[in-house]
């Protein structure tokens, strides 16, 4: 097949790729993802001269063949979870087309070629979870590399002075301390960073960073000295970021009882075992979309949130006592309160906004443990429902309402429940899966609104709810089971074209 441009074998169990691939000259993409049997490619692989692209993730391939210099016109080379790959061949630097080189995930991958730098059109390079010791001196000639990824690199011992050299880089993530905490000078010259994920010591590089005003996304964990023996860095504003969407903190304790005034236009925030924070600044004038705090446990109240917020998580706040008033907060569609045992009362009302087709509320929540409100209109205790949809509601009917009280017993963080949904009117089933965080031992409620549409369900239609017992898990196209769940109540209730009222007490 001489004119063959693509070629895909992924998903399959081949061993090997036949020896007459070399013919192939005019082949241009060549994938194969997950073919995990697939150990070595041909001796002459590199005569495949017209190959741009090159995706052998998830494979058994131990080393690339030397002919594999051949490839000069290669752009793309995607070894990602090629677990058993040991190396790199030392002429790889010959491939000077090449933008993206992706290594994530190959654990056994222990060094980068030494010439790595005479690459120079090299954009991308990912080497996360590797364990590689180190980065090659010539890095620094990678004028155009806009992305290094070096997150979970537990090995990494030292970054070469040329990384100063790396001007042109967007996105910088490295997860080690040390090498941060003595290279920090290296921040000073990427001014155009859009993307820093950092495990520092947040007191030594927050200064530096607060300079860069580029930066849209902000990931920092600190791992500086605790602050019982230092001071806060009060005097530090974020405001100085006026490009920041994203930021994530975690184990800030750097940043004192209280909060650093935020960025102008941030609109994810999350905050992750901070245990001294106490107290947050006032958020309704932000353009927060997202909040998740976890594990903040001296934190005793939230300030007003801002009423265009979307989604609120709480998690395992154990000191949090009262929650601000949601009434004002009219788009919200996922809440999730989980883990804060002082939280007595919830009351939320997502009513305000006329519902049809075109806004229909996709509103999913996550609360601890509550029987279910009695404006719903069909429940039961144990672990199926049954209603009908009004006859008489033509196009005013839009979707259900589900609410289910449950238990879990899992060790994984997150996993669906499974709803089997029975029209018994048409005959027909439909299975719809809730995402639930199920890092918690105490009973959860968790509410969920399914368009009609999507379900099969219209109106005079009978229906018939139940909620399977096995936890599951997406595994790529896989559910797989990760536990059982305990039902003790569910309930139902019809949504129509009409102003919609969730409310929890």
């Amino acid at each position: 097949m001489r004119c063959l441009r693509t070629f895909d074998a992924s998903h399959t169990a081949i061993e090997n790729l036949p020896d007459s691939i070399v013919h192939a000259k005019q082949l241009v993409r060549l994938r194969l993802y997950s073919c995990k049997k697939l150990v070595k490619l041909p001796m002459h692989f590199g005569y495949v001269e017209g190959l741009r692209t090159f995706i052998a993730r998830s494979t058994a391939i131990e080393e690339l063949p030397h002919s594999f210099s051949g490839l000069v016109n290669l752009v793309e080379l995607d070894l990602m979870y090629s677990r058993n790959l040991r190396n790199l061949p030392n002429n790889i630097w010959m491939l000077k087309s090449l933008k993206v080189l992706n290594l994530a995930f190959c654990s056994k991958l222990e060094q980068l070629p030494e010439q790595l730098g005479m690459m120079q059109c090299l954009e991308e390079l990912r080497a996360s979870d590797t364990t590689i010791e180190g980065l090659p001196d010539s890095i620094g000639l990678l004028s155009r590399l806009k992305v290094l990824d070096l997150r979970s690199c537990k090995n990494l011992k030292y970054l070469p002075n040329s990384m100063r050299n790396l001007t042109s880089l967007v996105t910088f993530i490295i997860h080690h301390k040390d090498i941060i905490r003595n290279g920090s000078e290296l921040l000073k010259n990427m001014n155009r960073l859009e993307c820093l994920a950092l495990r520092c010591d947040i007191r030594l590089c927050l200064p530096v960073i607060l300079n860069i005003s580029s930066l849209k996304q902000l990931i920092l964990t600190d791992e500086g000295k605790s602050f019982s023996s230092t001071k806060p860095l009060c005097n530090l504003s974020l405001s100085k970021l006026p490009n920041l969407h994203y930021l994530q903190l975690e184990n800030c304790t750097g940043l004192g009882a209280s909060f650093p005034d935020l960025p102008p236009n941030l609109t994810h925030l999350t905050l992750h075992n901070h245990a001294l924070l106490q107290q947050m600044p006032n958020l309704s004038m932000k353009q927060l979309t997202s909040l998740c705090i976890e594990s903040c446990i001296s934190l005793q109240s939230l300030p007003p949130l801002p009423p265009h917020l979307l989604s609120l998580r709480v998690h395992n706040c154990t000191s949090l006592q009262d929650l601000p008033d949601l009434l004002m907060i009219k788009k919200l569609i996922y809440l999730s309160i989980t883990e804060c045992n002082n939280l007595k009362v919830i009351s939320l009302e997502q009513g305000s906004l006329q519902v049809g087709k075109d806004n229909f509320p996709s509103f999913r929540a996550t609360l601890p443990n509550m029987e279910i409100a009695g404006w719903f209109s069909h429940k039961r205790t144990g672990r199926a429902v049954s209603l009908d949809i009004p006859p008489n509601s033509g196009d005013n009917f839009l979707g259900v309402a589900l609410w289910v009280v449950y238990k879990c017993k899992t060790t994984v963080p997150l996993s669906y429940i499974r709803a089997v949904i029975i029209n018994e009117t048409e005959g027909t089933k439909k299975n719809h899966d809730i995402l639930i965080h199920t890092d918690t031992v105490s009973v959860q409620s968790n509410v969920e609104c399914i368009r009609g549409d999507r379900i099969s369900l219209r109106s005079g239609n009978r229906l018939h709810v139940s909620f399977q017992k096995s936890l599951y898990s997406s595994k790529g196209y896989l559910k797989v089971p990760t536990g059982v769940v305990e039902v003790e109540m569910c309930g139902a209730h019809v949504i129509q074209n009409s102003r919609v009222q969730l409310k929890f007490h």
